[in-house]
């Protein structure tokens, strides 16, 4: 059994809290509390339980007043809706042109390399026993969870300006909710590896519109966007998304995870340690005025710690496309066993890129509308739709400038091998990515350390 000390339902509606059983009362910590019970700790198996028990089904809104559906309100949505799928469908068309090459030469997905195979023999080439191949590839890119479009969840209010005017209700995000999209895929994955789960529905409970108690749902990511200058309707970029995500893990706190966003393109070796061991990272002054200080990164690297992070890197290599000097470097970064893949895409048209082939990134796109799920038994049913076996590829060339790259770290051991393969792979990083010790002075007015943010109250995953 879990302590319930540890966890807690992340949804409140006026002095009660859904969860799996029912409402249950909540209990409001002191704010002297900032961290949880160091003793005892849950262990991975004890916190890998589903979101909601099976009890009782969780509060989804299934039927909405009509009222919320003017007649331009439809006409918008079917016009979003159409459009979207009408480009998704003509990529499908042309899909000899963009369609995954597998003959020729291997592939990256996730850090791991799938080798292609002869046609002549459908043997592969260059594959000893234990390596990957096609089937492989197939098989674990249909595993990796696909996020799109969603039309016919519970109305989002739009407002621009005051209340009043220009108000717009929206039921899809068809249009303008691809980023939004491409980082929910980011950290459910990341979360899949984390709790090393097989089946995907627990995950995608916590993504589902019209589940009043899902805490990454569009709904939820848009009332965060606020804090961003971002009103629901208005499209993400990379880094907004990255920031929004940082903030969901913040107030709905996870057991033995954390999420960081790293801006300027340097990874400070302090931030991530006082994130990962809940202490603030004046800690780890140093009386050297260098960023760089080896005695304070062994006493980095002393500090137990048994938390997993999500580290974001929104990182802009180019004015529109991406400079042929960093090429390498994303294709080396995709190679890596710790890439979570990368938030990017085309203009105005956000992909998740997942692995590489050659000069072109293996993307899952988020442009097709389906429908809203509208209870347990419904994400049951539709589960296969948010599995995708159809790999796409985009040209680097091609690949908009503005991204964010995403790297899993599950422990020290995890860290001490990043780092390593971040200083084997410096001529392909080409300096894009530096790590450095301590946070300079002009940088530590804008940081807050985590335990400043929100509560200890955890959700069940």
């Amino acid at each position: 059994m879990v302590d319930p000390e540890f966890f807690t339902p992340y949804m409140t509606e006026g002095n009660q809290m859904y969860s799996s059983g029912g409402n249950i009362s909540h209990k409001t910590k002191s704010k002297e509390t900032i961290r949880p019970k160091s003793e005892p700790k849950p262990t991975l198996d004890e916190i890998t339980i589903s979101l909601f028990q099976q009890n009782s089904d969780p509060p989804y809104m299934t039927n909405t007043p009509d009222y919320y559906f003017p007649v331009e309100l439809l006409k918008s949505n079917w016009f979003s809706k159409a459009s979207a799928n009408a480009r998704y469908n003509m990529h499908h068309i042309v899909s000899h042109k963009v369609t995954l090459d597998f003959e020729d030469s291997p592939a990256i997905l996730m850090g791991k390399t799938y080798y292609p195979r002869i046609i002549e023999t459908n043997q592969p080439i260059n594959k000893t026993d234990g390596e990957l191949g096609y089937k492989e590839f197939i098989r674990d890119f249909s595993q990796i969870i696909w996020v799109t479009y969603r039309s016919g969840f519970r109305p989002i209010n739009r407002l621009k300006g005051s209340e009043k005017q220009h108000l717009k209700v929206l039921t899809t995000d068809a249009g303008w909710g691809c980023t939004i999209r491409a980082g929910q895929m980011m950290l459910l994955n990341t979360l899949k590896r984390h709790f090393n789960y097989e089946d995907n529905f627990s995950l995608l409970e916590t993504i589902q519109e019209n589940l009043m108690t899902a805490p990454f749902s569009v709904h939820k990511i848009t009332e965060l966007g606020v804090e961003f200058d971002k009103l629901p309707g208005d499209w993400y970029s990379p880094s907004t998304i990255c920031h929004t995500i940082e903030r969901l893990i913040s107030k709905n706190p996870i057991p033995n995870f954390k999420a960081k966003v790293f801006m300027d393109s340097v990874i400070y070796r302090d931030q991530l340690i006082s994130a990962l061991v809940d202490i603030p990272f004046e800690t780890f002054d140093c009386e050297e005025s260098s960023e760089e200080c080896n005695d304070c990164f062994e006493k980095f690297l002393a500090y137990d710690w048994d938390a997993s992070i999500l580290i974001m890197l929104p990182v802009m290599l180019g004015l529109k496309t991406i400079q042929p000097e960093f090429h390498s470097a994303v294709k080396y970064f995709l190679s890596m066993p710790q890439t979570v893949g990368i938030v990017g895409g085309k203009p105005r048209s956000a992909l998740y890129f997942v692995g590489y082939q050659e000069e072109s990134f293996i993307f899952l796109d988020p442009h097709l509308v389906q429908k809203v799920c509208k209870s347990n038994e419904s994400l049951r049913e539709n589960q296969a739709s948010y599995s995708c076996s159809s790999p796409k590829i985009l040209p680097i060339c091609e690949a908009e400038s503005s991204m964010s790259l995403g790297f899993y770290i599950r422990n020290k051991e995890d860290y001490v091998l990043f780092e390593k393969l971040m200083e084997a792979g410096k001529d392909q990083i080409n300096g894009l990515i530096t790590l450095k010790t301590h946070t300079p002075d002009y940088c530590r007015e804008n940081y807050q350390h985590p335990a400043q943010n929100e509560g200890d109250d955890y959700i069940i995953l």
